[in-house]
């Protein structure tokens, strides 16, 4: 069964428009500069960590959040040279257009947005909701990482001295680079963990304990969300579920940001969800077929904690059913 495309698509103000292996993607050019957009359809996820997963925090407390309506996200962290091309000026001190913008405040991000929206016909660019960005960022997956339970340098752009699960350190490049230099997720989606930490829409606060539909966050706190961890940070800091804050004028060399669509939800939206939601459940079972699953279960409950490592030899790995 064909994925439904949403409605009004390929729209007008697009410069190019397609479908590939991971879905659909738009393209739009301002100022002779193009970025790619990918869809992301509706669906539900759990946001937040489950209380067995390594260096969680309170913070992360487990949710179901249902995101009603589809929207479109950069495929990339907003580039240098698409900054320059709209503010005509570069916040950041190392100089490369291909590389994430940084030293970019929420403030600055917003005046950003909103001067780019007057340069295309009724489109509205945004930052992403924190549940928007979360179930971009897992595509579809339940692990610490979209990449597995698991993270190397040649996934992300992390500070290696920091790994994850007790592994050997590894590359620290320590600086941001290319925005498509390494592999994308599921979703086509690259860097959603590393190189830098990304603005969210929502002010800062705890989440819900029952389950949400299209989440926006609390109103009006004392910080923002950001998310995704940086070149400088420890793996632990890039998980699919881990969170950060600043004050909304906040510039930092390991800050940056993407942007979504939001546009007014398909018609069919119910149905579409219904077919889909068969799609995924079909490749669930063909994926499953003779499939052993695997989870790493800590010794003790208290290695949740932020600052303590897990030693290899602490570790358990225990077939699903059999304790």
């Amino acid at each position: 069964m064909k994925i439904i495309p949403p409605a009004g698509f390929p729209y007008t103000w697009c410069s190019n428009s397609g479908e590939d292996k991971f879905g659909f993607w738009l393209e739009f050019t301002l100022k002779r500069i193009t970025r790619r957009m990918r869809w992301i359809r509706q669906g539900h996820f759990s946001m937040g960590s489950p209380y067995d997963e390594l260096h969680r925090h309170h913070y992360e407390t487990r949710y179901e959040v249902t995101l009603s309506k589809g929207f479109w996200i950069t495929d990339t962290a907003c580039t240098q040279e698409l900054w320059n091309s709209i503010m005509e000026k570069n916040p950041g001190t190392d100089f490369n257009q291909k590389e994430p913008v940084v030293n970019v405040s929420w403030d600055d991000c917003d005046s950003f947005l909103k001067k780019m929206n007057g340069l295309l016909e009724n489109v509205v660019f945004s930052l992403p909701t924190e549940a928007q960005w979360e179930y971009a960022c897992r595509a579809g997956t339940t692990d610490p990482f979209s990449f597995g339970m698991n993270i190397s340098p040649e996934q992300v752009n992390y500070n290696g001295n920091y790994p994850y699960l007790g592994d050997t350190k590894g590359l620290n490049r320590g600086k941001t680079v290319a925005v498509k230099s390494l592999p994308a997720n599921q979703w086509g989606l690259y860097k959603m963990h590393g190189n830098v930490w990304e603005w969210c829409k929502d002010w800062y606060g705890d989440y819900n304990t029952e389950s949400v539909t299209d989440p926006a966050g609390p109103a009006n706190r004392k910080y923002r969300v950001l998310r995704g961890g940086s070149a400088f940070s420890g793996a632990a800091d890039c998980r699919s579920a881990a969170r950060s804050r600043c004050h909304s004028d906040g510039r930092y060399k390991r800050n940056g940001f993407r942007f979504v669509w939001n546009p007014l939800p398909p018609e069919n939206t119910e149905k579409q969800l219904e077919e889909e939601k068969a799609i995924d459940d079909d490749k669930s079972k063909e994926k499953d077929k003779g499939k052993e699953e695997y989870v790493i279960i800590p010794e003790k409950e208290e290695l949740v904690a932020r600052d303590i490592t897990m030693p290899k030899d602490k570790m358990k790995k225990i077939r699903k059913g059999r304790m």
